[in-house]
């Protein structure tokens, strides 16, 4: 499922997915959309998300920044007045034909909402909607304090630092991101490379605005045995889920016995990782999990299928065994 687009650099087809390298600024995590087909690969833009933990009454928590296509041109954006984010993800989604199977990359912590119709967007600058009867006032000298006072009372407003003029605005900071994960996913380098260029692309003046996100919260007490990583289980934790991983289901020799045969199934569990000027990258530990099915009831005995006969239990996965930890730290990109 999830490798696949990070497994193989020439695509026989255009693929639209939300991007693996992002930015976190204060209470917002910038996500840049790319699409990728042979020889080519584009971000037209990036979606902003709040983490609404930090959201105060009608607070604005969702902007689309479209891409520009030149440099040193501001980005216009849009945004949405409902607080559901699955309303700006599924315009997203729609506009670029982005698959379902990329839904646990974006970075929010709302419930999928079934819906009908998807909220159209509005036009957004610098932290009100077009039509909000304050916008006029963002051209004066108080605009942007303004606009902070009004976030922090709870009006239907976004306080977002690339919205601000200056060296750090969305013409620098965005621009500096989009290029930063065309590199990542077109080369796929290290992880230190990918931050030698985002550190390279953005104004040392505007590491004083940042803030890197906190330490994600501790694994749940149930652990892979050698390491701090979550159990998978299923239903799968909402927060860091184990993932079905793209290779199929396959027999394996060593767990099978002359009445059963065994099978095993690749899973990730994804987590994140902020860097320098708060740029984060999605990672992944991998593993597989096993389970058996009965044996064909033929005398002789036959081969065991080489792919199962029987579904995966839908009860909680269990871990591999010892003696090894599952390996992480692989980057996606």
């Amino acid at each position: 499922m999830a490798a696949t687009a990070c497994a193989s650099q020439s695509l026989a087809q255009s693929i639209a997915r939300p991007a693996g390298v992002r930015a976190t600024q204060q209470d917002w995590v910038f996500v840049p959309v790319i699409i990728q087909s042979a020889g080519s690969l584009t971000v037209p833009g990036v979606l902003a998300l709040r983490d609404k933990s930090a959201l105060v009454g009608e607070n604005l928590v969702a902007v689309w920044y479209a891409n520009p296509g030149a440099p040193g041109v501001d980005w216009p954006a849009k945004s949405w007045t409902s607080q559901d984010q699955w309303e700006a993800i599924k315009w997203t989604k729609q506009q670029f034909a982005i698959g379902d199977q990329y839904d646990f990359l974006w970075p929010t912590a709302d419930p999928q909402s079934a819906g009908s119709l998807t909220e159209v967007p509005q036009d957004y600058f610098k932290g009100l909607l077009d039509n909000d009867p304050f916008a006029a006032l963002l051209t004066t000298p108080d605009g942007e304090a303004m606009v902070s006072l009004l976030t922090a009372i709870g009006y239907k407003s976004a306080t977002i630092n690339v919205d601000k003029d200056g060296p750090c605005s969305t013409k620098i900071i965005l621009s500096a991101l989009a290029d930063t994960t065309a590199f990542a996913v077109s080369v796929r380098p290290p992880k230190d490379q990918v931050g030698a260029m985002y550190e390279s692309l953005v104004p040392l003046a505007c590491v004083q605005v940042v803030q890197p996100a906190p330490p994600p919260p501790p694994p749940p007490p149930a652990v892979v045995p050698g390491t701090t990583t979550p159990l998978p289980g299923a239903p799968v934790n909402p927060v860091n889920p184990w993932k079905p991983g793209p290779r199929p289901d396959r027999h394996v020799p060593g767990c099978s016995t002359a009445t059963t045969c065994c099978y095993g199934r690749q899973i990730f569990w994804f987590y994140t990782v902020v860097g320098w000027f708060g740029l984060t990258y999605v990672q992944y530990c991998e593993s597989e999990v096993t389970w058996t099915c009965p044996a064909p009831p033929t005398v002789p005995p036959a081969p065991c299928p080489p792919i199962p006969t029987c579904p995966a239990p839908l009860g909680p996965y269990m871990p591999p065994q010892p003696p090894g930890p599952v390996p992480c730290g692989f980057d996606y990109y």
